[in-house]
C-alpha cells in the first residue's frame, strides 16, 4: 500500500509507534472501528480521528487549533488501513492475543470462492490486513473477521460479482468470446451493447462479461474479439480502445 496521504495520520503513526506495545492491539481494534464510521465522501476533523484511534482527546496532546482541520474521508480510510498494517508490523502480537478469528488470504479465497488475486485487489480497496506473529515467530499477513465483515457489507456487489466470475468454466468463457466475436462483426456494435446482449443470453452479469472481454488479449489469436472496420466516429474509437 502507498505511503500516507495525510500529514495528520502520519503524525499519529509516529506517536503510536513510540508508545507502549501493550496498547497496539487496542489501537488496531479502534482503527477498525473508525473505518466502520468514516464515509469516503465526507470530511472529518483531524482531532476526531486521533480520539477514535487512541481513545484520548486530542487536546491532551496538543492545543486545539483556531479552526478545525478537516480531512477527506477517502484519504483517512486509506491512511488508517495503512496505519493498521504498519502498526501491527512494528510489534510482536501473537495470534492467540486477538479476540476474534483471523484468516489467511487462501482461507478468504476459499470462503468466498474467489482467486487469491481477487483477495489482493480487495486489500487494495480497503480490506484491512494485520501482521500477526505465529508460533514460529514469523509474521503472517492475516485478515481480522471484523475487517472482512465490514468490507463485505460495504461492497456486496463487488463480492458477488467476483464469486460469479470465478464460477465460469474455461468452456463457458470461450463460448462467450465466440459469441462476442460474432456480435462484434456488426459495425454498429459497442462494448456495452455486446456485453448487455451476451449477459441477457447467458444470465450472467454485464460486468462479468465485460471482464471476460477485457481479458481476451491474453487468449490465442483465433479468439480475438475485435475484428472491425475503421471506426467512423470518436465514440467507436473510444470503444475499441476500451476493448
Amino acid at each position: 500500500m502507498a505511503a500516507y496521504r495525510t500529514q495528520q495520520v502520519e503524525n499519529l503513526a509516529r506517536q503510536l509507534q513510540r508508545g507502549p506495545s501493550r496498547l497496539c492491539l487496542r489501537h488496531l481494534l479502534n482503527i477498525e472501528f473508525a473505518l466502520t464510521v468514516l464515509k469516503a465522501e465526507k470530511h472529518y476533523p483531524a482531532d476526531f480521528v486521533w480520539h477514535a484511534v487512541t481513545g484520548v482527546p486530542a487536546a491532551v496532546h496538543h492545543p486545539a487549533a483556531a479552526e478545525p482541520v478537516l480531512v477527506r474521508g477517502s484519504d483517512l480510510r486509506h491512511d488508517l488501513a495503512h496505519l493498521a498494517e504498519s502498526l501491527s508490523s512494528s510489534v510482536r502480537i501473537p495470534g492467540t492475543a486477538f479476540p476474534q478469528p483471523l484468516f489467511a488470504a487462501a482461507e478468504l479465497a476459499q470462503r468466498f470462492d474467489v482467486s487469491l488475486k481477487t483477495v489482493t485487489r480487495w486489500r487494495q480497496r480497503g480490506l484491512t490486513a494485520w501482521k500477526v506473529s505465529g508460533e514460529d515467530g514469523h509474521k503472517r499477513v492475516l485478515f481480522p473477521e471484523c475487517s472482512v465483515r465490514r468490507f463485505v457489507a460495504e461492497n456486496p456487489a463487488l463480492v458477488r460479482r467476483a464469486a460469479r466470475f470465478s464460477h465460469l468454466s474455461e468452456a463457458e468463457q470461450t463460448e462467450i468470446l465466440r459469441r462476442a466475436e460474432a456480435l462484434a462483426s456488426d459495425s454498429n456494435a459497442s462494448l456495452n451493447s455486446v456485453a448487455e446482449r451476451i449477459a441477457a443470453e447467458t444470465g450472467r452479469g454485464r460486468e462479468t462479461i465485460r471482464l471476460i472481454l477485457k481479458r481476451q488479449g491474453k487468449l490465442p489469436a483465433q479468439h480475438a474479439v475485435v475484428r472491425r472496420s475503421t471506426p467512423s466516429n470518436d465514440l467507436q474509437q473510444r470503444d475499441l480502445q476500451i476493448w
